[in-house]
């Protein structure tokens, strides 16, 4: 009996990131015996090839799998999609709120068998946003993010030998800048809009970013879909990602006199004349993962997923290190503040947490232990991968 099969899709990413969570699922796919056929996009000659074979191999195939939807689009000459096409099921893994990837999951939603197409999100709202914004004809599901494969993990330098105090990762964008240019590119009545969300968000913390946009149509008796659901959804991107920056730019200056290393584009933009930052700049996935490897502390903040999950804190552990994270209630289910992680609520609380683990070395290297510990039990990759193949048996008893 041949095996069965599972293909995969690969494609562009910043940082690569999305590339390597194709590769770290796919082995778990392995590990539970089925050929895993992981088809580069982004290598045309290639990937025509492997296509093909797939065709010809189809009736093996037990599902088509992706991250953020990458290749669900893809047809035949017919104009079928392929995977409808064989009759198995689409496993889109979406690792951004909704609100980014519209177009995709409405595509999603309209193929002439769109229940044969599963989504997972890594934040129960982005589940529940999806459910109430788009047709339910597709099963939606929470599938939490998940660190490297711990095996294939880098050489971890040990915890007493770490150089890097505390490392912060992600891009970083000016929010003065940012306002600034709505100010001069957008009508006041937009601009306006924008900031009065931004408002609402800041006066309701554990509101998700879209119930911030809902609250605001509300009050004035409008309903979304009257605004056009494209332009609002183009909108209230906009305000996440400010939230988003806004909120890791007042992290940062709260940390002044810490030893503090940044990766990602932009910090150049960072001006303070009390924080000295060390930038490794825009650094790939893995070389993130080995600075990581010799930090103390990693700190990681989420501003508008309230229920959310990052590989950024699985990675942490996974890597050595202790994960300081903003607190939610997925993080409380997953994890015990200062014992396997450090969670804070405002960024005015950062410095004398860290300040304070920092010298008691002893109880850092102990909470870094746990944390390991934690994810190498039940949140590699490896083991997302068992949840997806549960997923797919149960909504189309594929085994």
């Amino acid at each position: 009996m041949e095996q069965p099969k599972i293909v995969m899709y690969k494609g562009q990413s910043q940082y690569d990131v999305l590339r390597h969570f194709v590769d770290q699922l796919g082995m778990g796919f392995k590990d539970f015996d089925y050929d895993v056929c992981i088809i580069d996009l982004l290598e045309m000659e290639t990937s025509i090839e492997q296509l093909n074979q797939v065709l010809i191999d189809q009736k093996n195939i037990v599902f088509f799998c992706s991250f953020n939807g990458v290749g669900m689009e893809l047809t035949l000459d017919n104009g079928q999609k392929i995977h409808e096409a064989i009759g198995v099921p689409f496993f889109s893994i979406y690792v951004d709120h909704p609100i980014y990837h519209t177009s995709r999951i409405l595509a999603q939603q309209q193929d002439r068998k769109a229940n044969l197409n599963v989504m997972s999100f890594v934040d129960p709202r982005h589940s529940e946003f999806a459910a109430k914004q788009f047709s339910s004809h597709s099963m939606k599901m929470f599938l939490p993010h998940a660190s490297y494969n711990i095996e294939d993990s880098v050489m971890n330098v040990p915890f007493k030998q770490r150089t890097i105090d505390i490392v912060v990762s992600g891009s970083y964008t000016d929010p003065e800048v940012t306002m600034a240019k709505w100010k001069e590119e957008l009508s006041p009545f937009v601009y306006g809009v924008l900031n009065e969300v931004i408002e609402i968000s800041e006066a309701f913390p554990k509101y998700a970013i879209f119930d911030c946009w809902e609250y605001w149509t509300k009050q004035r008796g409008i309903e979304l879909d009257a605004l056009g659901s494209d332009r609002a959804f183009y909108y209230v991107q906009e305000v996440d990602r400010f939230l988003r920056q806004s909120f890791r730019h007042k992290l940062v200056d709260s940390l002044a006199g810490c030893n503090l290393h940044v990766c990602g584009d932009g910090w150049e933009q960072y001006k303070s004349d009390t924080v000295t930052l060390i930038h490794h700049g825009a650094c790939s996935y893995q070389k993130m993962r080995e600075i990581m490897g010799n930090s103390k502390i990693v700190l990681n903040a989420f501003p508008t997923y309230n229920q959310w999950s990052h590989e950024r804190v699985f990675d942490a552990c996974a890597l050595g290190a202790v994960a300081l994270t903003q607190s939610n209630p997925y993080w409380h289910e997953v994890f015990k503040h200062e014992h396997s992680i450090l969670m804070f609520e405002e960024p005015d609380e950062l410095k004398e947490l860290i300040q304070t683990q920092l010298m008691q070395g002893h109880n850092l290297e102990e909470i870094a232990q746990h944390g390991y510990e934690v994810v190498k039990s039940q949140h590699q990759w490896r083991n997302r991968a068992s949840q997806v193949l549960e997923a797919v048996f149960l909504a189309f008893n594929f085994a």
